[in-house]
């Protein structure tokens, strides 16, 4: 069960041939070790994964629980000249990725939080952080990075999460193997990668959500408020109703929601 790049690269097949991997027992933060790599390897895309992050991150600035070889810690790099605009939809992409893979080698049906947390059961399985780097043309990006954290095994779950949390093992029955996990979620990822940000994949990840007719919280930076959700756009983006009558359109930020459907 032990991460081996070996088996990764063998299971990737012929991209293990293009795209270079990197494999740590322990590191700070894949993202972090994309980001470093991605200054110094302009233009190239490459993985990073570890057993174990010490500095592991979500969104806002949130730590991110990795503990050591009971999940997936991955981060994807992609170095090819892009707009901004593709690099927002790379989140909502990953995030129906995730959710194939882990229905497809667990045998769970994953729903997904707007706009970067993939649920099975009803408690929270994976979180996905997406970071960049501007280019001087203020319209592109020089690279971004796609990290994606995933409960692979059993774990004690500290007390601020363990009612939210929950992992692959125990919403399947199974011990998944984590080089099997980890090579699915890259082949899948950069096999499909022309159809990010494309209609069909905002039809799935519209399909998968369990927020849309729910009454939310959104949270942003200075102020929080409630709305109700009514739809999600061929952008992923969140549309909502607000007490006034009002509607928003809502590209960034969070939400909060108290049901969650099982």
């Amino acid at each position: 069960m032990a991460l081996c790049k070996i088996k990764i690269r063998r299971k990737i097949g012929k991209l293990s041939k293009t795209v270079p991997i990197t494999v740590y027992k322990t590191t700070d933060s894949t993202n972090t070790q994309a980001k470093s790599y991605a200054e110094k390897n302009r233009q190239e895309s490459a993985v990073f994964i570890a057993s174990e992050q010490t500095a592991g991150r979500g969104r806002l600035g949130r730590s991110f629980i990795s503990e050591r070889g009971k999940g997936l810690y991955l981060s994807i790099l992609l170095g090819n000249g892009f707009s901004s605009d593709f690099a927002i939809s790379l989140t909502t992409y990953m995030a129906v990725i995730a959710s194939r893979t882990v229905e497809a080698l667990g045998g769970v049906k994953a729903k997904i939080k707007w706009v970067n947390d993939v649920y099975v059961g009803g408690r929270k399985l994976a979180g996905i952080l997406t970071e960049g780097k501007a280019a001087n043309d203020g319209e592109s990006l020089e690279y971004a990075v796609v990290g994606i954290g995933i409960n692979l095994l059993k774990q004690d779950f500290d007390m601020d999460v363990k009612n939210i949390a929950t992992t692959l093992e125990d919403e399947s029955g199974k011990r998944i193997d984590v080089n099997s996990l980890a090579a699915m979620i890259i082949r899948e990822f950069f096999e499909n990668l022309d159809k990010a940000g494309t209609p069909e994949i905002a039809a799935e990840y519209k399909a998968r959500s369990f927020i849309i007719g729910e009454d939310v919280t959104v949270i942003k930076p200075t102020e929080s408020y409630t709305a109700h959700v009514t739809d999600i756009n061929e952008k992923c983006e969140l549309i909502l109703s607000l007490p006034d009558g009002s509607e928003e359109t809502l590209s960034t930020g969070e939400v909060s929601v108290r049901k969650i459907n099982r």
